[in-house]
Formats: structure tokens, sequence, C-alpha cells
């Protein structure tokens, strides 16, 4: 390898042909540590992107745990600070405000437990989290005769694009265990089949108003003291809900002055249920002495193979990437899909 590391592995000549010559001659050094070393790539990657969150100067590092000191004093989980430390390292300016105001309105939530599990259940659920820290879900609404909306339970509540909804805070269930209990109700979209309404839309969340998040995997339900009625959600030939394209740092209709509106009225909080400590992964220790020219100057056949460059590759590969895309999506591939993350979408329909 470039870095003087010697891996061996017994192929067979179709292998070191479509495999192996083709990822030499392309440079693709992590294509050939994983086919020679299985699983090394992704122990590679969690060791990079632990080491990458100490290098981020917005935050402060205590060890087994990290802050953010200009928004609190509170310890950030480690996969929303990956998150933030991937954002910052690759420019991306959208996707870290999101973020950042994601913790400011959480750190303002004056239900420690809230925090435990609030980042978990997005990642868990693939929710997305616009510009202004918001976060967006999923429910059902009953529609009425006139063509307004209700909640299916009670019937009683006024439900509306764009005005918001709430209830008293004191009036929720705030014990984290229970389920299915007192609280304004809001899903993750693999909730969303058949359950409570005949009419689905999406909602944005405020982080500093949720309630109550039941720590269980196969539990897609939170509760919350207010959502913001976003969008109503079309329906397939099948009678699914189509649930809408978005990635981190989407722009939503709520001002930015919600963060400012948020903390006046709740303040931030320095409280935690427990403290996020970092578990750092275990140590990849590779030793070698040869390059990569070396390795390839002592093979000892030579079979033959058309010569094989980068720009050889890309357009196969770019047509894989727009093929994927499509088969997703049904649109053409633009160049926004290219320049983006992989995570930055997610097909509900899988």
């Amino acid at each position: 390898m470039p870095d003087g590391s010697v891996f061996e592995k017994t192929v067979t000549e179709k292998e070191y042909q479509k495999k192996i010559i083709k990822m030499a001659l392309a440079g693709d050094e992590s294509g050939l540590t994983e086919f020679f070393k299985p699983g090394i790539g992704e122990k590679m990657k969690e060791v990079e992107a632990f080491n990458a969150i100490k290098e981020v100067p917005i935050f402060k590092d205590y060890g087994n745990y990290i802050t953010i000191p200009s928004i609190s004093n509170l310890s950030v989980p480690q996969n929303l600070a990956q998150k933030i430390a991937n954002a910052y390292k690759k420019g991306k300016k959208k996707k870290l405000e999101a973020y950042l105001n994601f913790w400011r309105l959480a750190s303002c939530n004056p239900t420690p437990a809230v925090r435990e599990n609030l980042f978990w259940f997005l990642q868990e659920h693939h929710m997305f989290i616009s510009r202004s820290g918001m976060f967006l879900a999923f429910r059902n609404v009953h529609v009425r005769p006139d063509g307004s909306f209700t909640d299916a339970h009670t019937k009683t509540m006024d439900i509306r694009i764009g005005v918001p909804v709430s209830m008293p805070r004191e009036d929720c269930d705030h014990n984290q265990d229970h389920t299915c209990s007192s609280g304004l109700h809001c899903a993750a979209a693999s909730f969303m089949e058949g359950s409570f309404g005949d009419q689905s839309m999406s909602v944005l969340v405020n982080p500093a108003d949720v309630i109550a998040i039941p720590p269980l995997d196969d539990y897609k339900k939170l509760r919350t003291c207010a959502y913001f009625p976003y969008e109503l959600l079309e329906r397939d030939e099948n009678d699914h809900p189509v649930f809408p394209k978005y990635k981190d740092g989407f722009q939503d209709p709520i001002s930015q002055d919600i963060i400012q509106e948020v903390i006046a009225s709740y303040g931030i909080s320095d409280k935690e249920h427990k403290r996020y400590t970092f578990t750092a992964p275990e140590e990849i220790i590779i030793a070698g002495v040869k390059t990569m020219e070396e390795v390839l100057s002592e093979i000892n056949f030579t079979p033959r193979v058309e010569e094989v460059t980068v720009d050889d590759l890309l357009p196969q590969i770019k047509s894989n990437w727009e093929r994927d895309y499509e088969e997703d999506y049904g649109d053409e591939c633009d160049e926004d899909y290219w320049d983006d993350d992989e995570d930055d979408y997610y097909d509900y329909t899988r």
C-alpha cells in the first residue's frame, strides 16, 4: 500500500484481474484495504471520525466527554458530535447551522431525560433536522365534513397547516417509559400506515417542546407539547403516504427568531439526566514496509487486462449513481446528488 502496509491473501486469477488490478491502477487504497482485510475499512472510519471530533474548535474536550461552550455546558451525544464535525470539516454550512441550532433548542428543554434519547431517535428513524433546528416528524389527522382537520382520538383539536398546535406542558405525561400517554403524538414515517386518521401530514417539532421518547428500538412515536403542521402528504396508487425528500439543513418557514424566543421562555438548562461519555474505538495497527508499486512489481503472473484509469472508471461510477438515484426517486439525477453526503436522503419506502 502507499503507506507501506502489506496485506496478503490467496486470490483467484479472476479476482486478480477484475478487482485487484483495477483498484490498484485507480489508486483505490480503501477498496484494496477492504478486499484484503474485510471489515477493517469500517474500523478505520470509526477511528478517523473519533479523531475528527477532537480537532473541531467548536467543541471543548474534557477527555471522555465534550461540550459546545458557545451553547451550553451540557455533554453532547457522540453521534451528534460526529455529524457536527463532518459538516464542519466539509464546509456544509446549512447542515452545521441545523445541528448547532438543534442543540441550542435541545439545551433549552427543561426535561433532561429527553436529551438522552432525542438525537438517537431521529437517527434511528431517519428523521431530518431543518436549518432552524426543528426536526421533521409525521402524524395522521381526521378530516371533518367541512374539510378541516382534527385529531382522531378526541376529535376536539383544530389542526391547520401553518398554525401551531399546543397543549400545556404540565398536562403531558413526562414519564419516559410510558408509551401511549397524554401529550401530542408525532411519529417516524414507518409508523404512519393506517394509524389514527385518514390524512397524513408532516410536522415540525421544536426539540425544546419534546416531552417523552420511550427508549424502545421498535417504538416509533414521541410525545411533545407543541408542533407546527407543515405539509399535507399525497397518497400513491396503493393509498400509501408519499413522503417528502428532505435532508438535514433544509429550509423551513420557521423564523430564526424562534431560537431567542425559546431561550427567553425556557432558558438554557445545565441539568443532565445522564452524561454522554465517548467511547474511543479500538486502535488499529497495520504493519508493513512495501509500497503498492513494489507489491505490483513482484506479482508472479501478468494477465492480459485493458489499462484502466480513474477517468475510465468515473463514467461507469456516475452511471451507477444516476441509476440508483432514479430507482429511488424516479427523477433524473442532478449534480447536487453527486456533491452531497451518502446519508443526505432516505427512501422511506425501503
